[in-house]
């Protein structure tokens, strides 16, 4: 999963905060900006020409590893013991457009005597892809893409008469052509305006305004009464149009239209550069102690953009166009909507800075005994920079008297001052870092004592860790409240905990190898572990059982048992309160179809507050899991390998950054009635379309039909979203994992490896309260089908590989009850290494190709516009590389 140039990993769907990632076998410190608030990894730190291996541990792991380790446990392991020089390239590019990828290593080691070392170099750079490059993703307008899909659902779909946009229209209603209204008494009362009704007197008639006056002609007005807007008029291009000129907001498609395709500025992939160096080295005392160390820094600096930020009367700012603006023709302070194209793209540029320090001492004692006492540091800085626009300065662009005010009113053809332009811009940055030091302990041994079923095996270890998480928002977004749009950023936010653990393993064997026909062997594995966290709460003894048996030599048999615990991470804790704008959620209560009230439909900003929970409590859980491995005997089958697995895990009072605006909307008339804030007084309307309306009724989004003619008291609009880090009731998954490996030589053709892996998810589901039905999220938000595929091909100097990914359908709750259709993809690839006796001998050759059939992403209005990128693999389509490699 991607967030705003990191990448995290998500076992089992349970979110990245449940996966352990360890490098060698120990922890690293979190990215220094978290993702919300969850905290995670990113595994753009370790560049792929430095790693050895990966292992991946798919079951829970909290009894070996401590915390975070639910779902399951990934292991990076780095080069360590390299002799001579490796040089290594690669270049890959799409077909359709130019997203290209580039990337060099060079890697050297030896040793001398009983000192070692081994010293890497990596650079990477990638080029970013326009959301305006691709088909699905050009236009926030994906009404005719999805009457593709389904003629007969899109028709449901449709917005009332008079709107021409449908429910898949996701272009927004601020745009180049502003839209304007009579404010309301708050606005007027806002602190920053500070004016009375008195401020909107019609000056052609002397009474209050209820109409933006002189529109239509009539001194009264016609136009602009809230929500029935003004819209600046489509063919003057003086940039002073008369208030005569107006006319009535409209979303007709078109370049001219008021909803806006923001699209076109919009960037799917981001610009990267990554650069590091790495170094590993040791030294052995004797043969029994030795010296190790390492040391290595990473830089990533990536570079994305958004669409010009709108400009507008949002509710938590009531910015107005003063009276005494040249260009208002009204002659009273006006609400508005607007989005200026001059001020550009949003930029955005992180800059990620890892260093990562490791040092300790291993050996044996007898023979028997093998201990590692270690050491390690990492520690992630961040930066994420962004080009914004200040409140406090368009409120004074805008409160000029002179012809250099901002003009907001002269459509996309008429241009501002540059100056003016310039003066409203700002960069924002926000910051943050996290540290990890950790001091370590284990000692293993394959034969603590010798029973008559053979040697039993015990490992020891303690560990003790300190953890520091800073993060700082520029005075400007985090105590100013100044910028357009984007809410508040929390201010300063400085934590710290330390965390002591102990933790024991036994390997016991059950019965003496080959003393029964019927079971060959049995092993029980059992361990334990204990944290003790500096917040005063502690994880508890955490058991783990597993058994194995091998019931003859073919068939092997496993089950485990074992107990998990996930603390509160630190800005989950201390994470200060963030404010923002979204759009793109009904509302289930206020439907848009049946109150026409643009404040309700899809595109409408709304103000989400989130942040930390002092009051958050660690979460538990169990995980169980059963399954068997077959190799299949016989001349024919020799080298095929079958395996399968069971697995459940449940938790109790997860802990999630956010339940997500869906799920607060589907259960606002119970569980999250708390979280949606709303204006005291709503209304009754009647459904004047042709079609029945749905209004929520119950929980999980349960809706009532309300016919055409009939009525509805619907409360009043949405003010706040609150959706901060909750201990929800319980998460369950249950998942069956299917495997095929065959390996066969043939005789002349060379060996072939067929390599088949599947997830099915049977049953996901969370709840925020006991009481609260478990709706049934797989194929609504996760896939029911996951799955890989490949066949490669060896022989002498030549190979060559095939593959498959495939994703399964599934519905998204955004769009319920419409399908985003599977997605797989197929690749290709063929490699050389030319042999000892050619003069380029060690010379490697490998070149390919991924997406052969061109496929685009599947429809989904979920992630990002037109597709959901966790999903999306590359979003351009077929993608070509080549890549050498020479060792010395």
């Amino acid at each position: 999963t991607s967030i705003r140039g990191v990448t995290a990993l998500d076992l089992r769907s349970l979110g990245a905060a449940n996966t352990l990632i360890l490098v060698d076998g120990r922890r690293q410190a979190p990215n220094g900006i978290p993702g919300g608030a969850t905290t995670f990894v990113d595994l753009n730190r370790f560049p792929t020409a430095m790693i050895e291996r990966i292992e991946i541990l798919k079951d829970g792991a909290a009894a070996v590893y401590g915390a975070d380790a639910t779902a399951g446990v990934v292991n990076i392991i780095l080069r360590n013991n390299f002799s001579g020089t490796e040089f290594a390239a690669r270049y890959g590019n799409y077909f359709a457009t130019d997203g290209g990828e580039t990337s060099w290593s060079l890697l050297a080691g030896g040793t001398r005597g009983r000192a070692r070392a081994m010293i890497g170099l990596t650079y990477s750079t990638r080029k970013a892809i326009a959301s305006s490059d691709l088909p699905f993703s050009a236009n926030a307008d994906q009404t005719e893409i999805w009457r593709a899909i389904d003629p007969v659902k899109y028709a449901a779909k449709l917005l009332p008469t008079g709107f021409s946009n449908s429910f898949f229209d996701l272009r927004s209603f601020t745009g180049p052509y502003a839209t304007v209204a009579v404010p309301t008494i708050t606005q007027l009362a806002h602190p920053s305006n500070g004016l009375t009704i008195a401020a909107i007197r019609n000056p052609l008639t002397g009474v209050t305004a209820t109409n933006l006056p002189g529109t239509g002609g009539l001194p009264q007005g016609t136009l602009g009464r809230l929500p029935n807007r003004a819209s600046v008029p489509r063919i003057n291009n003086s940039g002073r149009p008369t208030a005569a000129e107006f006319v009535a907001r409209s979303f007709e498609p078109g370049p001219i239209s008021n909803s806006y395709n923001f699209q076109e500025f919009v960037w799917n992939t981001s610009e990267a550069d990554r650069r590091g160096v790495s170094s590993r080295f040791g030294f052995e005392f004797n043969e029994h102690i030795e010296f190790y160390g390492a040391a290595s820094w990473t830089r990533l600096e990536t570079r994305t953009q958004f669409a010009p930020p709108p400009i507008a009367t949002f509710s938590d700012n009531s910015i107005l166009v003063p009276a005494t603006n040249p260009y208002n023709p009204f002659g009273i302070p006006v609400f508005f909507t607007y989005r200026s194209l001059e001020v550009g793209a949003r930029k955005v540029r992180v800059l990620s800075d890892s260093i990562n320090l490791t040092a300790g001492l291993q050996g044996k004692i007898r023979q028997r005994f093998e201990w590692d006492l270690g050491w390690s540091y990492s520690r992630n800085e961040s930066k994420d920079t962004q080009t914004d626009l200040s409140e406090s300065a368009v409120r004074a662009a805008l409160a000029r008297t002179t012809p250099d005010a901002l003009n907001i009113f002269g459509g996309p053809n008429f241009k501002n001052d540059p100056a003016i332009i310039e003066s409203i811009k700002v960069n924002t940055t926000r910051s943050g870092d996290g540290e990890l030091g950790l001091a370590d302990f284990r000692i293993t041994t394959t034969e603590l004592v010798t029973l008559p079923t053979g040697p039993v095996g015990a490992s020891f270890s303690t560990e003790h860790r300190l953890e520091r998480y800073n993060i700082t928002n520029d005075e400007r977004s985090s105590v100013l409240d100044d910028l357009i749009g984007s809410g508040r950023g929390f201010g300063p936010t400085h934590s710290r905990r330390d965390v002591q653990s102990v933790a024991a393993e036994l390997r016991l064997p059950l019965v003496k190898e080959g003393r029964w026909t019927w079971l060959h062997t049995a092993e029980l594995s059992t361990a334990a572990r204990f944290e003790r966290f500096s917040e005063g709460y502690d994880s508890g003894v955490k058991p783990f059982a597993g058994l194995r048996l091998r019931m003859t030599e073919h068939l092997l048999l496993r089950a485990s048992y074992g107990q998990v615990f996930r603390a509160p991470s630190l800005p989950q804790l201390y994470g200060g309160i963030i404010e923002q704008f979204v759009a793109g959620f009904p509302d289930l209560r206020r439907p848009f179809e049946l109150t026409g009230d643009p404040i309700d439909a899809l595109p409408a900003p709304r103000l989400l507050r989130s942040g930390g929970n002092l009051r958050l409590q660690p979460e538990d859980g169990i995980t169980r899991q059963v399954g068997f491995v077959i190799d299949i005997p016989g001349r024919i089958f020799r080298g095929l390998t079958l395996d399968f697995t069971y697995g459940i895990i449940e938790q109790e009072g997860l802990i999630r950054d956010s339940l997500g605006i869906n799920f607060i909307f589907q259960n606002e008339l119970n569980s999250t009635a708390d979280l949606v804030a709303r204006e005291p007084t709503g209304g009754t309307f009647t459904n004047t379309t042709a079609a029945p309306i749905p209004i929520l009724s119950g929980p999980d989004g349960a809706t009532t039909l309300l016919l055409p003619g009939q009525s509805a008291t619907v409360p009043g609009r949405i003010t706040t979203i609150l959706d901060s880090a909750i201990n929800v009731s319980d998460q369950i998954v249950r998942y069956y994992d299917y495997g095929l490996r065959y390996r066969r030589s043939i005789d002349p053709l060379g060996t072939f490896t067929l390599s088949s892996n599947w997830t099915y998810y049977g049953f996901y589901s969370f709840r925020k309260l006991p009481s609260d039905p478990s709706p049934q999220l797989v194929g609504r938000t996760i896939p029911r089908y996951r799955g890989q595929n490949s066949i490669s091909w060896e022989k002498g100097a030549w190979n060559a590989n095939a593959g498959m990914n495939y994703i399964h359908r599934y519905r998204n709750l955004v769009t319920d009850g419409w399908e985003v259709s599977r997605y797989y993809t197929f690749s290709a690839g063929l490699g050389y290494v030319f042999p000892a006796d050619s003069a380029l001998k060690g010379l490697r050759l490998s070149l390919g190709v991924e997406n052969l059939f061109d496929r685009d992403p599947s429809a989904d209005l979920s992630g990002a516009v037109g597709y959901d990128q966790g999903f999306g693999g590359r979003p351009a389509g077929r993608y070509w590389f080549v890549g050498v490699r020479q060792t010395y």
